[in-house]
């Protein structure tokens, strides 16, 4: 099979991003006296979109409840044990039979961390011993065959840089200079990260201007120009990441990986205290993920997104110092959330709808207010463009470009924003110079213009392609790809303007709800992606993938008793569970696609093989 390089390309990157978002994980701590049991929690996880969790330690009920979730956990030693661990190969050995092969493989551990903050205590002495106590353990995990499977690393706050503005001058301070040198040489020998954790709360303490409020908050400003290099950053935390990304390269480390392991907004806090409230930390981790899944990545990092642990899934009230300490939790004791920031499959994917025909929903579009001037709405254009969503059509000779204007090309970027941030209402918010509208705004412009917020059904809304799943009813199978292809699909990519050209040249599509049944359990893909629509239909191809869906027991889909059925995405979709269905879905050039009945009577779907016309054909 020959694949072109450009498309190969798009496949990898496409296919790392849908195995899982496994980039949004979440800080589990337990200095508290009123969690919710082990158990619960891990139920919790599997309701969200988070993939991986750090704990501070090694509580073995937490690590044995998280067992066959999929859900990578960090685990730590802390720093009482560095001494032991460092002078004592024995300690480590035992460490690592007690912690992690103990639960391993069940439960999925990928990274051990060796102290939090260590450089920061300024004990020399355990300073000294960080290195040999991480040696040591890696020494274990080799000895267990796993050295290749479980890294090793340490975590880090901000004050390891003696620069960080601009990003570019980033540099270790020079206190830590050998030390940091070592530690880096061990893993990048071994190929663990530099775990770091960036606040850019903490940065607005010290700089409690407005101006700073929208910058560390991912929210519209005039961006802060690095002057050493001439790149415009539009937020915080890519500044703060590209300073570590700048003091590791200015080290000769440039391939060793960045991990966040902890950042976050608290949604309460003292009186004296600038920054924390619910709106506050709703919009930092609202925006820091949706920033995370655009893949749009850092100035220095672009294309990817750095692993990203939030602090924290719950509170911790028996943690000392100001209030703001113990009020960063996502959720609450009773598993209640304390804000939504779009992680839970609930608000990404919604359920198979349970009737044919869900009444629509009202469609909406965030616009500039009246009376904003063309400086606003010029820092509010450069903001959502930098977010990473497509502002081609509003360039020169772009479906949108007409008419010409501020305020035309405002709205395109400020509602295609909203619109690619879960149409969360605060993602409509722009420095209070937006507002929602129900009148679509193209209806009064002089050359019509679709805005991309075409979904009028909630289970296309948000999910957009919950196309075959496991429903035991048949039926739903049929209602939910008839739905999807009447509305979001053949309305989209079949639209055309006056001139014939697609009136969405990009369309927003969000997949959430491809599942497998595994022993009776249903896992979720979830992935968003911006896509033109050919590569859409590239990446619906790649969705169906063997590598995602497979039968109960691991197998070929071709293997085994099932039955089989030939479905070819051309123009149309062919299903045959028990029944003959036809619907039309869009154009598809060249997959071929099988759907699998396997015996115990539930359908799944895998593809054969993948195949692009003008190299191959069918």
């Amino acid at each position: 099979m020959a694949f072109s390089i450009p498309i190969f390309l798009f496949l990898l990157q496409f296919l790392n991003l849908a195995s899982s978002q496994s980039f949004i994980g979440v800080n589990y701590g337990q200095v508290a006296d009123n969690l919710p049991s082990p158990s619960a929690t891990a139920k919790l996880l599997q309701s969200t979109a988070v993939q991986k969790v750090r704990l501070y330690g090694a509580d073995p009920a937490i690590i044995k409840a998280l067992a066959n979730t999929g859900i990578g956990i960090v685990i730590g030693a802390a720093n009482g044990e560095i001494p032991a661990l460092a002078s004592d190969p024995n300690f480590a050995t035992q460490w690592i039979n007690s912690n992690v092969l103990a639960h391993y493989p069940a439960s999925k551990i990928i990274l051990i961390t060796v102290g939090n903050e260590v450089l920061l205590t300024n004990d020399q002495n355990l300073i000294s011993q960080l290195l040999p106590a991480m040696q040591n353990m890696q020494r274990a995990l080799s000895s267990a065959a796993l050295g290749g499977k479980v890294k090793v690393s340490t975590v880090h706050s901000m004050a390891i840089l003696s620069r960080s503005d601009p990003p570019s001058s980033g540099l270790f301070n020079p206190a830590y200079q050998d030390t940091m040198r070592r530690l880096l040489q061990f893993q990048k020998d071994n190929g663990s990260p530099l775990a770091v954790n960036p606040y850019p709360f903490f940065a607005y303490q010290s700089d409690p201007r407005p101006e700073t409020l929208a910058f560390c908050l991912f929210q519209p400003n005039s961006g802060r120009v690095d002057s050493g290099n001439g790149i415009k950053y539009m937020n915080m935390f890519d500044a703060q990441v590209d300073a570590v990304r700048s003091a590791l390269n200015a080290m000769g480390f440039d391939d060793v990986e960045i991990l966040v392991a902890e950042t976050g907004w608290p949604y309460n806090g003292d009186s004296n205290e600038a920054g924390p409230g619910v709106e506050n930390a709703r919009a930092y981790n609202g925006n820091l993920v949706a920033h995370l899944r655009s893949m749009v990545g850092t100035p220095l990092m672009p294309g990817k997104s750095v692993d990203t642990y939030i602090f924290a899934l719950y509170d911790e009230d028996l943690k000392p110092g100001p209030a703001s300490e113990r009020s960063f939790g996502l959720f609450k004791p009773d598993l209640s959330m304390t804000y939504d920031i779009g992680l839970s499959k609930i608000s990404l994917a919604p359920s198979t709808p349970k009737t044919p025909s869900p009444k629509p929903t009202k469609a909406c579009w965030c616009v500039p207010k009246d009376g904003v001037s063309d400086a606003q709405l010029q820092a509010s254009l450069d903001y959502a463009c930098g977010q990473g969503i497509d502002c081609g059509p509003i360039q020169p000779g772009g479906a949108c470009f007409e008419p010409n204007t501020r305020a035309s090309h405002a709205s395109y970027a400020m509602n295609l924003y909203y619109q690619m941030s879960a149409k969360n209402p605060w993602n409509c918010d722009f420095s209070e110079t937006a507002t929602l509208t129900f009148q679509n705004p193209s209806k009064f412009l002089s050359t019509p213009m679709l805005f991309p917020c075409i979904y009028i059904h909630p289970h296309v809304t948000m999910a957009a392609s919950t196309l075959v799943g496991v429903p035991e009813n048949h039926e739903e199978v049929h209602h939910m790809v008839r739905d999807l292809a009447r509305v979001h699909f053949n309305l989209a990519i079949s639209s055309k303007d006056l001139h014939g050209n697609p009136l969405l040249p990009k369309l927003a599509v969000r997949f959430n709800s491809l599942n497998h049944m595994k022993h009776g359990r249903i896992s979720t893909l979830p992935c968003a992606s911006l896509a033109s629509p050919r590569t859409l239909s590239i990446i619906m191809c790649a969705l169906f993938s063997s590598w995602f869906v497979r039968g109960w027991q691991e197998r070929s889909p071709l293997g085994g008793k099932a039955n089989h059925t030939i479905v070819r995405m051309r123009d149309q979709i062919y299903m045959d569970f028990k029944q003959n269905k036809k619907t039309s879905i869009f154009k598809q050039e060249n997959c071929r696609v099988k759907a699998v009945q396997f015996d115990y009577g539930w359908p799944s779907i895998s593809v054969d093989r993948l195949l692009f016309s003008g190299q191959t054909t069918i």
